[in-house]
């Protein structure tokens, strides 16, 4: 890994020694899956379930945020599958959406 001075090696050192400490938390929209037009045609990026099922051991929890219900976040990608992989690994997936009416 490269890193451009070294307070950011530092800050990586540091951030590595309390990962299993550690809650990530990543965007549905523009992280996971791309900006599209229709986002009822969003899908979560193909490799992101097995990177976060990859990650998930090396931390306490993984939270995905979206300004989506989030159940159709589950829905765009079998996140439900990655939360069960992740809950067999005694860790968490949190998904922290929009709940009620969409506009």
């Amino acid at each position: 890994m490269e890193f451009t001075s070294p307070a950011a090696h530092d800050r990586y050192d540091a951030f590595v020694a309390v990962a299993d400490r550690a809650v990530i938390g990543l965007d549905m929209d523009g992280t996971l899956s791309p900006i599209v037009e229709d986002p009822e045609l969003a899908h979560i990026h193909p490799e992101a379930p097995e990177a976060l099922a990859t990650l998930a051991p090396h931390v306490r929890a993984l939270a995905i945020i979206t300004g989506r219900p989030a159940r159709q976040a589950l829905a765009l990608g079998g996140l439900d599958e990655v939360g069960d992989a992740i809950g067999d690994l005694g860790r968490e997936l949190f998904v922290l959406g929009q709940y009620g009416n969409e506009r």
